[in-house]
């Protein structure tokens, strides 16, 4: 989780804070200089040490490999399945976090595929509430902020590289 800390300050950055104001004129005076959805360097640079710090606490590409725990079988899942399980698990963290019955302190991953058309249909759901919420984010920037603090802060435990054996665990979406 603290992979995702220096992107949650940019966040907080743009909205509440406002400061992704533009700079100052660009040398031939035609404008602020722009580069569109991204912050102004300034910020970018202020955040340096803390994605230095990301980098640090990130898991290395080839960790070792420790003992499988008791309930794990110790197999590794094919990316297939895991990228499969993501957009999934996106909606099942939402779900529990509005509703939270039925928790558990470990989901496996299912013995199957799950199908193609309820991983397409998740996916498409995700994007078309991200399209939604990044255009009422001109009206309500609360809105977009709360969609993408949520989107950002999963990322790095939403599954696609694979920890354990589980397929998600509720305890990921504290930060959320």
């Amino acid at each position: 989780m603290p992979v995702t800390l220096p992107f949650l300050m940019l966040l907080l950055d743009w909205w509440p804070l406002g400061r992704w104001a533009p700079g100052p004129l660009r040398p031939d005076g035609a404008g602020p200089p722009t580069f569109g959805f991204l912050p102004p360097a300034p910020l970018w640079r202020e955040k340096a040490p803390l994605f230095l710090l990301a980098a640090a606490s990130a898991p290395s590409p080839t960790p070792p490999r420790p003992a499988p725990a008791p309930w794990s079988t110790g197999y590794r899942l094919p990316f297939a399945a895991r990228a499969a399980n993501a957009p999934l698990s996106y909606v099942r963290y939402l779900a529990k976090t509005a509703w939270p019955l039925d928790l558990a302190f470990f989901y496996p991953f299912p013995t199957s595929l799950p199908h193609p058309l309820k991983v397409i249909a998740t996916l498409l759901l995700l994007v078309l509430v991200s399209i939604l919420t990044l255009r009422a984010g001109r009206r309500w920037p609360w809105l977009s902020f709360g969609w993408l603090w949520y989107l950002g802060t999963l990322v790095p435990v939403i599954g696609l590289v694979q920890v354990g054996a589980q397929a998600r665990a509720d305890r990921y979406t504290y930060l959320p």
